[in-house]
């Protein structure tokens, strides 16, 4: 009976040891359990704002790379049409030059032509006869426009005058030699005279309803008369003005280079612009302002010297151009024909005894 009891008593206290361990355990196994699900929200809820981010950046990545993919088609639609204004600009210059060669070689095969031309003229001058018309027909406008188109018409005449050390003389080397001499020996030069004797005939033959103005041109611009604006307008029946004039054109003495382009620069500042240009020039310009020559100017640099002169020429505005004659210029008078063709002008030639005979 005593072993029974004692056994009972050992059960007993058996059991609740290990009911003691269960709960601890069980108690432990909570803690966990709640420990992980805190852990695990809080988990989620990192992922969660992680997740939210990335959807974030994705789409400011998107955005950012249609913004690349735009800038990327502009940038290629400009370049595109870089290259295309690049190209017709090239197109253009290779025109122009391949039109001026073509231009100075078809003057070249002419030049034949036009010393037996001048033999022919020159002949038919020594021909006596009854009523001998002048090599510029000025007196009878109607047939002066029939047969040369050359007009000295307009409300306001400006007569704009190459005033070079060019216009000493026929050849380069003749006009170097003399642009050493003494401003009254360049005067006397015989194709200066006959520049100014041009002038005086235009002077008191120009009509009485238009008024003029008298410019000359070769590094600079200046008026003939000093201390007159050249857009001031002369009157031709005004006798002591013409007498000023007159007098005026024997101190003119020609001397450098001549800059064309500066030249209608100074009309396209005029007050009131001109309706006839009369310009009485011998050959391409030898200065201009917008390019850059060396020490030796060839006939390409002139040609792009009168391009330039080209290109500030007075709009709408006729040019009547009186082209003396120079030796070794080739391209002057097809280009200077140009010119006056564009303006609706005309180009003549005058011979060596005019305005004389």
């Amino acid at each position: 009976m005593r072993r029974k009891k004692d056994r009972d008593t050992n059960d007993q206290y058996g059991l609740s040891f290990l009911d003691c361990i269960c709960c601890g355990f069980g108690a432990v196994l909570l803690i966990f359990v709640l420990t992980s699900g805190k852990r695990a929200n809080e988990s989620k809820g990192q992922v969660d704002n992680a997740q939210e981010i990335i959807e974030r950046l994705s789409s400011d990545i998107e955005k950012e790379e249609e913004r690349a993919q735009r800038l990327r088609r502009s940038i290629q639609e400009n370049s595109d049409e870089i290259a295309t204004v690049v190209e017709i600009n090239k197109s253009m210059e290779d025109q122009i030059i391949d039109r001026t060669e073509t231009l100075s070689l078809l003057l070249r095969k002419m030049s034949n032509l036009e010393d037996i031309q001048r033999l022919l003229m020159e002949q038919s001058e020594a021909i006596p006869t009854d009523d001998e018309l002048p090599p510029l027909p000025m007196p009878n406008p109607q047939k002066r426009q029939y047969l040369t188109n050359f007009r000295m018409e307009g409300e306001r005449v400006l007569f704009l005058v190459e005033a070079s050390g060019g216009m000493l003389d026929l050849s380069i080397e003749a006009a170097v030699e003399r642009s050493g001499q003494t401003e009254e020996e360049r005067r006397l030069a015989p194709k200066w005279d006959q520049t100014i004797r041009m002038l005086k005939w235009f002077v008191a033959n120009i009509q009485a309803n238009s008024k003029y103005q008298i410019a000359f041109f070769n590094r600079e611009v200046f008026p003939l008369l000093e201390g007159e604006g050249l857009s001031n307008w002369m009157d031709p029946l005004d006798t002591d003005n013409t007498e000023r004039v007159l007098d005026a054109l024997e101190v003119v003495s020609p001397s450098g280079g001549a800059n064309l382009e500066r030249a209608f620069q100074v009309v396209n500042g005029f007050t009131e612009l001109p309706d006839n240009i009369i310009l009485i020039i011998d050959g391409l310009p030898t200065q201009a302002d917008s390019v850059a020559a060396g020490q030796f100017i060839d006939e390409q640099i002139r040609i792009q010297m009168y391009l330039a002169a080209r290109r500030v020429q007075p709009p709408n505005v006729p040019l009547n151009i009186l082209l003396l004659p120079f030796e070794g210029d080739p391209s002057a008078a097809i280009a200077y024909w140009s010119m006056a063709t564009y303006s609706k002008g005309a180009l003549v030639t005058p011979s060596k005894t005019w305005p004389d005979t």
